[in-house]
């Protein structure tokens, strides 16, 4: 079992790296997310204030489409570009006070897929 826990924990951490590396390379400055230590996933933090935002969809002044700090927006247009993300959002009972951020996983995919969605998630975000 000792042994088991140590392989899973190498390839989560070249998982992560891989998925860190990317989202830096792709995404540079425009999103952010914070080191982790453990678990298996990544808080994509989006840029664009959380005030605008909720201030947009009150005022009635974005009723569709893609709204660049609008987690569920980015989340399905996401799946449209063939990533899945989970949107902040969803974590809250009021959405309009979550962060607007993007849960990422790493721990199914291997490095190459990690890559290559961050890379679709980048032209999303663009």
């Amino acid at each position: 079992f000792p042994a088991h826990i140590d392989q899973l924990c190498r390839l989560y951490r070249e998982r992560y790296e891989a998925l860190a590396t990317a989202l830096s390379e792709y995404l540079g400055d425009s999103s952010t997310f914070e080191p982790v230590q453990g678990g298996m996933f990544i808080w994509l933090k989006l840029p664009g204030s959380n005030a605008m935002r909720s201030g947009l969809v009150k005022s009635g002044f974005v009723k569709s489409g893609l709204v660049k700090s609008d987690p569920m927006s980015i989340a399905k247009a996401a799946i449209s570009s063939g990533v899945v993300t989970v949107p902040s959002t969803v974590f809250y009972h009021d959405s309009l006070s979550a962060e607007a951020a993007l849960r990422l996983n790493f721990s199914h995919e291997h490095p190459e897929a990690l890559r290559e969605a961050v890379r679709r998630l980048a032209t999303v975000l663009a």
